[in-house]
């Protein structure tokens, strides 16, 4: 008659076993972290420390005040093609938005928002989106364009 020794109670079980439970609680620490459920105590997040290394606030500072960015989704298109912008503040009223040097027409979705489609009269490869305001501000993108 065979003895058959249950898998767990062998030294590859027991192995398989404590590997899945360090797996299972690393998972478990890191999910709480990305949900901001807790911090580890790490000196270079004490709040003195940033008080003394922050630069001063100014008040009168504006969400506009910051340069004007956006990225495009996506980053490669397709001739005729729409390319989304997403702006890091409220797009201006006086905003125009160029490929190449020359203005092409714009949708706007939301304040932070808006489309374009690409000409079908834009050369292939790498090309540069531009966004251009009457005040002078202005951010610019590379998107590759494929036929």
């Amino acid at each position: 008659m065979s003895d058959k020794q249950s898998f767990w109670t062998t030294l590859p079980g027991i192995l398989t076993a404590i590997g899945g439970i360090i797996l299972a609680v690393a998972t478990l620490v890191g999910a709480l972290h990305a949900a901001g459920l807790f911090t580890l105590n790490n000196p270079s997040n004490n709040q003195d420390n940033l008080q003394q290394t922050s630069p001063p606030i100014n008040s009168s500072a504006t969400p506009n005040s910051q340069p004007l960015s956006f990225y495009a989704v996506p980053t490669t298109v397709r001739l005729g093609y729409e390319v989304t912008l997403v702006f890091n503040q409220p797009i201006p009223d006086d905003l125009g938005v160029y490929i190449n040097g020359k203005p092409i027409p714009i949708k706007q979705m939301n304040p932070l928002t808006l489309i374009i489609t690409i000409p079908t009269n834009v050369p292939l490869g790498h090309t540069m989106i531009q966004a251009k305001t009457k005040s002078g501000q202005s951010a610019s993108q590379y998107i590759s364009v494929l036929a």
